[in-house]
């Protein structure tokens, strides 16, 4: 009995110590700030999408719910740092309060949870709809093994691969096509971050003081910073299409109109010849 109230005790010590240290409360207000940039950036992302189509409709439309999504998990990830980083303050010696309990823990989680797999399934729908319109589906059947799960993430990340590879190889006159592989890309980079940060950390579990390691864990959440990137990825490039199309209407609106000029002092060149009297021997 003494010694579970013991290890019972050392564990509250740990808790509140975790709880009331500069790396988490720091990394707090980190995650509240990026999330505040994100819905501003949102904001502004989704006026440019609005007011500019330089995507395909279905891309447009994809990347609207993605806004949407991205401010759903900087909202929710904002309020339960917020929340945890009040608790923190104003609960600094109280074990009973400073964590959160079955009943308060489970709704946000599941709400953040919610936000993050529609982050990923959203990625996932766009590189679909790249997919479906740059490459001609083929259905083969085949029978069904167990490593399926295995097989789906080796041909997404080679899809993935191809595609972007295939979009470089065609130069600057692809900027729609180019500027969507950037933004997958970012994302995805992101998210691969993410799941790499996490098994590391775990691999390493025992090498890492416990006061220190949950701490480390958020720190290392990227979804935050996906979302961040999100709106600022679309900002640059509809602004970079945008740019890119003001300096081809230029380039052709001089060549039609050197064109014309050309063309016309021609004319008037052999209506003159046409109307000057013959020479005289």
């Amino acid at each position: 009995m003494l010694e579970s109230e013991r290890n019972a005790s050392n564990l509250s010590d740990l808790i509140l110590y975790s709880r009331n240290s500069f790396l988490y409360r720091g990394n707090a207000l980190f995650q509240i700030a990026t999330c505040v940039l994100t819905v501003l950036f949102s904001v502004k992302a989704f006026q440019l999408l609005y007011r500019q189509s330089v995507f395909h409709k279905s891309t447009r439309q994809l990347l609207f719910v993605s806004i949407l999504y991205a401010d759903f998990h900087a909202m929710s990830y904002g309020f339960l740092q917020g929340w945890s980083l009040y608790r923190s303050i104003v609960y600094s010696t109280d074990m009973d309060h400073i964590i959160y309990t079955g009943e308060e823990c489970y709704p946000v989680t599941w709400t953040v949870g919610a936000a993050k797999m529609s982050m990923i399934f959203i990625q996932f729908a766009l590189t679909v709809e790249r997919i479906i319109d740059r490459v001609c589906s083929i259905v083969s059947s085949s029978k069904q093994f167990k490593y399926q799960g295995i097989v789906l993430n080796v041909v997404a990340l080679v899809a993935a691969l191809g595609m972007n590879l295939y979009s470089y190889s065609e130069g600057p006159t692809t900027t729609y096509k180019l500027q969507m592989c950037i933004i997958s890309a970012i994302q995805c980079v992101a998210m691969f971050i993410y799941v790499v940060s996490n098994y590391g950390l775990f691999y390493f579990r025992n090498e890492i003081s416990i006061q220190y390691f949950h701490n480390i864990v958020l720190c290392v959440y990227a979804i935050p910073y996906a979302c961040l990137c999100l709106p600022i990825s679309i900002i640059f490039c509809v602004r970079w299409i945008s740019e890119h199309r003001k300096i081809k209407i230029v380039e052709m609106t001089k060549t039609n109109r050197n064109e014309t000029m050309d063309n016309r002092i021609l004319q008037l060149r052999n209506s003159w010849d046409a109307m000057a009297p013959p020479p005289k021997f």
